[in-house]
C-alpha cells in the first residue's frame, strides 16, 4: 500500500473514514443485538 500514489490515498481517505463509520454502527448494531 505504501508504494501506492499518494493522489490514489488522497483520493481514498473518504471511502476509509465512510468505511469506518459504517464499521462503528454494525458494531454499535451487534452491541445492542
Amino acid at each position: 500500500m505504501s508504494g501506492s500514489h499518494p493522489f490514489r490515498v488522497l483520493r481514498a481517505k473518504p471511502l476509509w473514514i465512510a468505511s469506518g463509520v459504517i464499521t462503528g454502527v454494525l458494531a454499535l448494531l451487534f452491541a445492542v443485538l
